[in-house]
């Protein structure tokens, strides 16, 4: 993800085009949540009443599943086509989702008011010099204590991403988070499945 306001709208573009043509359902979409995230529900890591931040949301999956729970969803992403269908899949639902267009590099929350955040693909489309934000940025709006689900692809490729790997992870959080074991696994959505990594952080 670029800094740049000339890459970041073009970037913008793309993923807007994904939305709007319909193509995302071909590549990641999920009606369901994330199975990782269901199960770190069940598992208690996310506090009841919280907020909660699903960084990156696309069409509004997971922010739904949380809202349907009762924690104060926020769904944030930079694609206002994305959002839109969210707001309709919330709508059907009927669920309240705070729904927000912004970059993962530019939070637009206040410091500590986010109890629990969740991030299924969106870290491994930030470039090496934007993840040091993206974790400082994150930081900035947890409260001391709070878990983090990152999830995101295993190799490099596709798309321009970049694998989340250990090395990567450790780059960009290890002096602000502790984190469990760096798990590999096969994601999966409505189009098919893909080669994964997950990992549970807490901020320190």
């Amino acid at each position: 993800m670029a800094d740049d306001g000339v890459e970041l709208v073009q970037e913008v573009a793309f993923w807007d085009d994904q939305y709007a043509t319909g193509a995302y359902r071909e590549r990641w979409d999920r009606l369901a949540p994330a199975a990782d995230l269901v199960a770190i529900v069940a598992a208690g890591h996310v506090p009841s009443g919280g907020v909660t931040l699903d960084l990156g949301c696309g069409a509004g999956s997971d922010a739904i599943y949380l809202a349907s729970l009762g924690f104060r969803s926020i769904g944030l992403d930079v694609s206002s086509e994305a959002l839109n269908i969210a707001r309709s899949r919330a709508a059907d639902a009927g669920v309240l989702v705070d729904w927000r267009e912004g970059s993962v590099l530019d939070l637009p929350f206040e410091d500590r008011t986010v109890h629990f955040a969740a991030d299924h693909g969106c870290f491994h489309h930030i470039d090496e010099a934007g993840r040091e934000r993206y974790a400082s940025e994150l930081a900035r709006v947890l409260v001391p204590g709070a878990r983090f689900l990152l999830s995101g692809g295993r190799k490099s490729g596709g798309s321009a991403t970049l694998a989340v790997e250990a090395a990567a992870i450790e780059g960009a959080f290890s002096s602000r988070f502790t984190h469990g074991p760096i798990i590999p696994y096969v994601a999966q959505s409505d189009a098919g499945t893909s080669d994964s990594t997950m990992v549970i952080l807490e901020r320190r």
